[in-house]
């Protein structure tokens, strides 16, 4: 059974409330444009911006009793690698996924 802050399960209302196809090769988290009583997702070839993700992930850091400037994204991308080398994940996967070009880039907090 999955809560509602599953990421999984976020994730495929996400997509799913977009109508983003499970085949897309568009970026998934992108600008989303607000109208009158609806969102939207735009310009399938532009990612969302640092800032745009930043200050709700700093308002929902706060509403959780921790200090938002000692966190950044990339806390998020740092964390989720050391996670995953810790479970055994394939290198090459995490790698892949956080768009290391070389072995020595993923491995550089290793030295």
């Amino acid at each position: 059974m999955s809560s509602s802050a599953c990421p999984v399960e976020l994730l495929k209302r996400y997509l799913n409330m977009f109508k983003v196809p499970p085949d897309s090769k568009d970026f998934i988290f992108r600008p989303i444009s607000k109208g009158k009583g609806s969102c939207k997702l735009v310009d399938p070839d532009k990612p969302i911006s640092y800032s745009t993700i930043r200050g709700p992930f700093r308002r929902d850091l706060q509403g959780l009793g921790v200090e938002p400037s000692k966190f950044g994204l990339h806390s998020l991308r740092s964390g989720g690698a050391t996670m995953v080398a810790n479970n055994g994940v394939n290198d090459g996967v995490f790698q892949r996924h956080g768009r290391w070009k070389s072995v020595q880039a993923k491995d550089i907090r290793r030295r």
